[in-house]
C-alpha cells in the first residue's frame, strides 16, 4: 500500500514505477526566472500618487499585472515623491519566462523609461554659470521645474580650484 505522498505524486505524474527513485517537489516545480529593470520615476511618482494623468494608482496597476500575468512583482511602493536623487528605481518580476516577457511589456508600455527622453548637451560660458543658477540655485530650480527637465551644471566648476573649468552644460 502506498502513502500520502506517493498517491500524489501518481496522481500528479500518471502511473509511475514505484521501484525508481520518485521526484522531489523542487523537480516537479516549473523553472521560475527573476528579472530586474529600470523605469521612469517621475512616471512612477505620479502613479504612486494617483494623478490625474494615470488612470491607476500604482497598487492596483501593478496588483492587475501580476493576476494577469501570473507573475510575482516588487516595486518601490514607498518611493520618496520629489527626492533630489533623479534615479530611475527598479522592478522586479518572477515567474515563468514567458510570463515575466508579458508583464514587463505591459509595465514598460506606461513605465518606460527611453520613450520621449531626449538630452540636450550645450556651451555656456563657465563665468555665466553662477548668474544662470542664481543664489541659492532658485532661478535654476524654477527652470527646472516649470519645464519639468533637470539641468546639470558641471561639478568640476566649483570652488576656486585651478584645474580646469567645463563650459557644458546638460539638460535632460
Amino acid at each position: 500500500m502506498a502513502d500520502k505522498q506517493s498517491v500524489q505524486s501518481t496522481t500528479m505524474l500518471g502511473n509511475l514505477d514505484h521501484n525508481a527513485a520518485q521526484p522531489t517537489i523542487d523537480e516537479l516545480k516549473p523553472d521560475y526566472i527573476e528579472e530586474r529593470f529600470r523605469v521612469d520615476r517621475k512616471k512612477l511618482e505620479q502613479m504612486l500618487q494617483g494623478s490625474a494623468e494615470s488612470d491607476e494608482n500604482a497598487e492596483v496597476f501593478f496588483q492587475r499585472v501580476m493576476g494577469e500575468s501570473k507573475t510575482q512583482i516588487t516595486w518601490p511602493s514607498k518611493l520618496k515623491i520629489g527626492a533630489k536623487s533623479k534615479k530611475d528605481p527598479h522592478i522586479k518580476i518572477i515567474g515563468l519566462t514567458e510570463d515575466v516577457k508579458n508583464a514587463k511589456d505591459q509595465i514598460l508600455s506606461i513605465l518606460d523609461t527611453k520613450i520621449n527622453r531626449v538630452t540636450l548637451k550645450m556651451d555656456v560660458s563657465y563665468t555665466d554659470h553662477s548668474h544662470v543658477i542664481g543664489k541659492g540655485g532658485n532661478n535654476i530650480k524654477k527652470v527646472m521645474q516649470q519645464t519639468g527637465c533637470h539641468i546639470h551644471f558641471p561639478d568640476s566648476n566649483r570652488g576656486n580650484s585651478i584645474q580646469e573649468k567645463s563650459n557644458q552644460v546638460r539638460i535632460l
